[in-house]
This record gives C-alpha cells, sequence and structure tokens, in this order.
C-alpha cells in the first residue's frame, strides 16, 4: 500500500491552455478559416459563458480551458480495505432495511481491521499490511451498551476504534472549546485533519448518513447530495481511507436493488463501490445475505450469507449479537429484494430429530470447535438447515476463544458454558507435594 501522505490536488496534472488572443490551432498549420466560421466563432465568444451575453466581463482579460495529455498521467493501482467490495480511497455505500444486522456488520469490519485480521471470504485484512485505526460516528446505537460490547464481542482491538463525537472550534483568544455536532458538509475539513495529520483512520464508518447531513441538505435532490459528497468524496482519495456510509432503504418495492436506497440517486452515484443487506429468502428468519449493488472499480463480487448470532447469556442477561459469516452464495441484490419469502416448509421431523440425537453426541464430551462440528455434519449427510434446527433444539451456546486472528467459535450444549464456570469457580488449587 503506497504512503498515507495526500496524494491528489486539485489541478495535479493541470495545463492550462490560453488562446484567445493568439492564432488558432489550425491557423497554425498553415490553414486559414473560413469567414464564416470566424463569424460563428466571434458571435458565440460574444454570447458569454454559461449562455449569458458577455455583459458583466469587462474585467476578464483571458480564459482557457485546462487539460491534460493521458500519457502524462501517472498511473496508480487499486488498493483495497477488502478486496472486490470495499476500496481504500473512495466510499462504499451499505444498504439495508432496519433490523438486518448493517450497524453489526459494520463493527465485524471494524474489529477485523483493528485486528488486521483476514476478511469473511478468507482474503487478506487491508492488503495484508495488519492493525489499522477505525473512526466510527454512530447516530443510532449507545456506545457504552450496544456499540462497545458488540465490539469486543467480535475480538476487536479497542485502542485502534475511535468513536467520533461532534467537532470543536476553537476561536482566537478564547482557551475554552466550541462543541457542535458533526455534520457533512459542514465538517469536511475536520475529518479531513483527522484522517491526514491526527490519528490517520484507515477506515471511516458513518452510520447513518442521514443522521450527518446538515439541515439545508435535501437528500432527494439530486443537487444538493452531489455537493454534499463530493467532498468527502475528495477526502477519500486524498488520504487514502477507506469510507463506509450506511443508509436504509426505501418503500419502493419491485424496482432496481441500485434505485431502492433512500434519497436521491447521487448518494449511490457518489460511492464506488454500492452493498445491500437482505433477508435470504431461503431462510429468512435465521439468515442474511449481502450482495453487490455497483461496483464500477472491478467486476461484481459473489453474495455472501451470514447469521447473527449470540454470545451465552450469563445470569439471565441475553448475549451480545455477533456475526456468524456463512460463505458465498449466487443470488444477486435485484434477486434479493424482489423474491417473496420462499420459506422451507415443514421440516422432516425425524431428520431433525436424528440431527439432534448426532449433536448431542458430538458435544457430549465438552466444547468442540464449530467448524469440525459443520464438517462431520455435512459428512454424515445432515443439511445446514437440520444442522441449524438441531442446534436450535439443543439451545446450543457459542464461545469465542482466541484474540485476533486466532479468535475461533466454539460449540457447546446449553447449559455446559453455566456448569464449566461454576467448576472453575469451585475448584480448588491442587497442594503441590513436598
Amino acid at each position: 500500500m503506497p504512503s498515507r501522505a495526500p496524494l491528489w490536488n486539485v489541478g495535479r496534472y493541470g495545463a492550462f491552455l490560453s488562446g484567445r488572443d493568439g492564432p488558432l490551432p489550425h491557423r497554425e498549420r498553415g490553414v486559414e478559416a473560413e469567414p464564416e466560421k470566424e463569424k460563428e466563432r466571434t458571435a458565440m465568444a460574444n454570447y458569454g459563458r454559461y449562455g449569458r451575453p458577455n455583459v458583466d466581463d469587462d474585467d476578464i482579460e483571458d480564459e482557457g480551458l485546462s487539460s491534460v495529455r493521458l500519457s502524462q498521467v501517472e498511473e496508480e493501482r487499486l488498493y483495497w480495505l477488502w478486496r472486490g467490495r470495499i476500496p481504500l480511497g473512495a466510499i462504499t455505500l451499505l444498504d439495508g432495511d432496519p433490523g438486518l444486522g448493517k450497524s453489526l456488520l459494520t463493527l465485524d469490519l471494524a474489529a477485523r481491521v483493528s485486528t488486521g485480521r483476514e476478511m469473511p471470504d478468507g482474503t487478506p485484512g487491508v492488503e495484508g499490511e495488519g492493525p489499522q485505526r477505525v473512526l466510527l460516528f454512530s447516530a443510532e446505537d449507545d456506545p457504552a451498551r450496544t456499540i462497545l460490547p458488540r465490539l469486543r464481542a467480535a475480538g476487536a482491538d479497542l485502542d485502534l476504534v475511535e468513536l467520533g463525537q461532534g467537532a470543536w472550534t476553537q476561536r482566537t483568544g478564547k482557551k475554552s472549546l466550541e462543541h457542535r455536532n458533526f455534520l457533512l458538509p459542514r465538517d469536511v475539513e475536520v475529518l479531513q485533519w483527522k484522517l491526514e495529520e491526527d490519528s490517520n483512520p484507515l477506515l471511516v464508518i458513518i452510520d447513518p448518513l442521514m443522521a450527518f447531513l446538515e439541515g439545508r441538505v435535501n437528500s432527494w435532490r439530486d443537487q444538493d447530495v452531489r455537493a454534499a459528497l463530493a467532498p468527502l468524496a475528495k477526502i477519500a482519495q486524498k488520504s487514502w481511507a477507506a469510507i463506509v456510509i450506511v443508509r436504509h432503504l426505501n418503500k419502493a418495492a419491485g424496482a432496481s436493488a441500485i434505485y431502492r436506497g433512500g434519497g436521491s440517486i447521487g448518494i449511490i452515484g457518489a460511492a464506488r463501490s454500492g452493498l445491500l443487506v437482505a433477508k435470504s429468502p431461503d431462510d429468512p428468519e435465521h439468515e442474511r445475505v449481502l450482495a453487490s449493488v455497483k461496483s464500477n472499480l472491478g467486476p461484481p463480487m459473489p453474495s455472501m450469507r451470514y447469521q447473527v448470532l449470540a454470545t451465552p447469556s450469563v445470569n439471565g442477561v441475553p448475549g451480545v449479537p455477533w456475526v456468524d459469516w456463512k460463505g458465498e452464495c449466487e443470488l444477486s441484490a435485484t434477486q434479493l429484494l424482489n423474491a417473496a419469502p420462499m420459506g422451507r416448509g415443514e421440516p422432516h421431523p425425524g431428520k431433525t430429530q436424528a440431527a439432534v440425537e448426532w449433536l448431542r453426541a458430538a458435544l457430549a464430551e465438552g466444547p468442540r470447535l464449530g467448524r469440525e462440528v459443520e464438517r462431520e455434519a455435512q459428512t454424515a449427510g445432515i443439511a445446514e438447515g437440520t444442522l441449524r434446527r438441531a442446534r436450535e433444539q439443543l439451545d446450543i451456546a457459542y464461545e469465542r476463544r482466541g484474540y485476533g486472528a486466532a479468535m475461533q467459535t466454539w460449540w457447546l450444549l446449553g447449559g455446559k458454558a453455566e456448569e464449566a464456570e461454576e467448576a472453575e469457580e469451585t475448584e480448588e488449587p491442587a497442594e503441590s507435594e513436598e
């Protein structure tokens, strides 16, 4: 990955071309202009810029058009936060209905970036660069009760994740700071300072976008939206940060996926990558799918399935949700939005009961690595949906062990977690032999 120093400036390749007072290019090549064409050019020049007569342009000495030969442009390779899905130096849009785990998915992503772990599809995180800082703006979730526990459950390095709490200004001659809510595009310059000169985060999450737009920005007006997001896209390009913005869907059922996000089409127009979270038509109660809606910088990547699980409850307190990725699927974003839930029908009771007995025996001796159990179940001919129903009937608990790249999910029978904790608390230390 290249240096994180600012890499883009207005006019970086600009060559100012001016020729109003000089000869036209075809005259330099020895070709005389036709009199009628010359009159036409003069008339157009007198008509002025933007279709208005040149009545107020007496102070303009010269004008021209900036351009550059592409042979003079230095090519730059593309870098990814998540290969094929979230590019560095650009905006990525994450769409979805409320309650499907969009925010939870972004926290899973933040945990992976902060620890340098691989992405859900097994590709190296952050181009293999190791742990990176994350800046999170959240308007809907409580930091202490929701964000912190979920990041911890996802295995994040909390020292590398910052929560944006607003912007501030210090005026000349005053010691106190004036605090205000962070809003776009008003505070884009302070965000640029954060990205380039302060903590230098590589991932910025804005959740949801509408909560961080200035009141004067009409999110349904294309010009307003593009004017608000253009500066955000520029600072992403300058700092090489990946900026992920979250958005809810509108109610336009049946429309193409690219038109289903709330607000103007200009929002996804400003993004280089667009992703969608939706219920799986095959298992809408338990399974979600992350699909590609837009991919300007590469071919669309396969959709990925995931489930929202929870850590074991403690003393009656519900566990903390976390994302369990299940691999690729062939469903497209439009199919996900337009397909009515098909359901699975009534499962065969004999198959489910047989899976319950198999799973109880597999976990009888204590916790086991979840991936191993899933592989053995597949070998035994137990379908994924049947295994899920068996897990629900047995009230299987889940433990996350290890840290960072070594973190793994273990399965254990319901009640075994509490028994293990009680055994550890009551077990007396062994006496050393003299």
